[in-house]
């Protein structure tokens, strides 16, 4: 390579990789005029400059701990959101409300049986009674008049952020026409919140996102249901399983 003689055009600057322009800026750019000024502080005030700093990131992270959350715990979980993470939660364990005097037909939902399930009394006026909308504790006991409904008990308590739910029996099963199909489930948790979710009129699992919520127990009930498909139809709806999902 030779140098431009005299009179001759200047030689092309030379071109900086990327992490050079990152870390070791030209000396014409803001952000090195940047630099060097804070290089000519003096020790005292770029001490202070880290103190600020550092004072800062603590109040941040004392405010989360006070909520009571973890700073790394609660990025994680905002990573997982953004990514839609979930796991299946197991060891569930689940019991009708008001107890049914025949065998309890809730464990049923958690048997990975799609021809079984829990059925409740519903007819075509059920949805119009306000008290099937009411949020009731999953804690609380279930008082007269209240419409019968299912209590999922969790292993510890975590946070919930899907639930995947067959509303009714399966298309080959004859029961499904006659009976009333779920279209409308309200669950209910510990820390006494309640979402509804909304089913489609088809059989099989269906994957429904809620609101991150963390609860030891889900209170679950129909809220309102497709009408039978039949002339010969049976005052009951059945939800078919449950599945509760959490965050990793």
């Amino acid at each position: 390579m030779h140098d431009a003689g005299p009179g001759g055009p200047p030689p092309p600057p030379e071109r900086l990789s990327w992490w050079r322009r990152i870390f070791r800026p030209a000396p014409n750019t803001r952000r090195a005029a940047r630099a060097a000024y804070r290089q000519s502080l003096p020790l005292r005030y770029r001490a202070i400059r880290w103190v600020l700093a550092l004072v800062g990131v603590g109040a941040i992270v004392g405010s989360l701990s006070l909520i009571g959350r973890n700073p790394v715990g609660w990025a994680v979980d905002r990573w997982n959101d953004l990514r839609g993470t979930t796991v299946q939660v197991t060891g569930l364990q689940a019991h009708s409300e008001p107890e049914a005097e025949a065998t309890d037909a809730a464990p049923l939902l958690l048997d990975n049986l799609s021809n079984t399930g829990w059925t409740a009394p519903w007819t075509a006026t059920s949805a119009l009674d306000p008290v099937v909308s009411s949020c009731r504790n999953p804690a609380d006991p279930t008082i007269l008049g209240m419409p019968p409904s299912v209590v999922v008990v969790l292993p510890q308590e975590v946070a919930l952020n899907h639930v995947s739910v067959a509303a009714g029996l399966p298309k080959d099963d004859s029961r499904r026409a006659q009976q009333f199909r779920p279209k409308a489930l309200q669950l209910a948790f510990t820390d006494g919140t309640c979402q509804q979710v909304q089913l489609a009129d088809a059989d099989g699992l269906q994957m429904l996102p809620l609101d991150t919520v963390h609860t030891g127990a889900v209170r679950i009930w129909v809220v309102d249901a497709y009408p039978p498909a039949s002339d010969q139809p049976q005052d009951v709806a059945t939800v078919a399983e449950i599945r509760l999902f959490r965050r990793p």
